[in-house]
């Protein structure tokens, strides 16, 4: 390996012109990556292990991390090169980030033989070689792929299943981080992740219960809040928080509901939002988008989010105003 190689293998420039053609030449709403970053560590040089390990970090960043779309799509039509990339990227990822034993039947012991048979005999500059490659490789199939389908007579039809991907993408469990995140910058709660299912939660309550179009009392409000743990805590602190007169009592309320509580029947107040009304109610506001707006997170959650919450009217804030009807 050259001691003159410096900077990431693919840079973020390169993902952001990739975006730019996609949202030129198909729909200026999708995205290809989401926010593609490199890692921020340049090796010094001489240090190969280093290098390779960094470069096969954002090589998994680049075709797997930041995209559904070389998994979901390119990956069914693309070149035999690009497939090898692909399987190559995944790999190497694979054996160095995860454990693999032979002990533990096929599937890790052939990730093990793929792994030997990319990286003998410790040659780095040649598997540095290999992965400048993949990386050339991938590159040329997310252009030749956008070429390819603004061309498609079902352009119409595309557009609809990337931003259907694009939506599921979102909710898998380990994608949902990003709009809770977004919320949490937005709310200014930077300290306490646990805000974020409160958060959550209440605004969720809110569309449930209809404040403001009836009176309800304290009863009323823990009925339906009853299984979700997570809420309930958060009401309990709130309360013992703000309240003054009749504070034992409420206090009392909430404490007997949660012994109440069946553990076979509880879930988290966030998952059910996240994996049941987010999926549908999110598509009015991606049918909104317009000018510059964009499917990435910080277009479109953030959209999301002044549209469906109003972060300054909490139903906890009302919650702890409330002359209850019950007291």
């Amino acid at each position: 390996m050259s001691n003159s190689e410096t900077g990431p293998i693919i840079g973020k420039e390169k993902a952001e012109e990739i975006n730019e053609s996609l949202q030129k030449m198909i729909d200026p709403r999708l995205f290809f990556f989401c926010n593609y970053t490199p890692t921020p560590f340049t090796p010094g040089p001489g240090n190969d292990e280093a290098q390779i390990l960094v470069a096969v970090q954002d090589l998994y960043k680049f075709a797997f991390d930041s995209t559904f779309v070389f998994k979901k799509f390119i990956i069914k039509e693309a070149s035999p090169d690009a497939k090898t990339a692909l399987d190559f990227i995944e790999t190497l990822r694979s054996v160095i980030d995860h454990n693999q034993s032979k002990f533990n039947g096929f599937t890790e012991k052939n990730y093990l033989k793929k792994y030997n048979n990319f990286f003998p005999e410790n040659n780095f500059a040649s598997l540095y070689e290999r992965l400048k490659e993949a990386a050339d490789t991938l590159i040329i199939a997310a252009k030749h792929f956008i070429e390819t389908k603004s061309e498609c007579e079902n352009k119409e039809e595309f557009v609809e299943s990337w931003i259907d991907e694009t939506i599921k993408w979102y909710s898998q469990t380990v994608k949902s981080s990003i709009f809770w995140g977004v919320l949490i910058d937005k709310l200014g709660y930077c300290d306490d992740s646990t805000f974020l299912n409160y958060f959550i939660a209440s605004e969720y309550l809110k569309t449930v219960i209809k404040i403001g179009d009836e009176e309800h009392s304290l009863a009323f409000v823990l009925e339906r809040i009853k299984n979700y743990p997570d809420l309930l805590d958060r009401l309990e602190n709130k309360l013992n928080a703000h309240f003054k007169a009749n504070k034992a009592k409420i206090i009392g309320e909430v404490q007997k509901t949660k012994k109440s509580m069946d553990p076979q029947n509880t879930v988290s107040f966030s998952k059910c939002f996240y994996e049941k009304l987010w999926k549908e109610s999110v598509k009015k506001t991606i049918n909104s988008l317009q000018g510059t707006e964009t499917l990435l997170p910080q277009s479109l959650f953030n959209k999301y989010i002044d549209e469906e919450f109003y972060p300054e009217n909490y139903l906890m804030d009302w919650i702890v105003n409330q002359e209850w009807t019950d007291l």
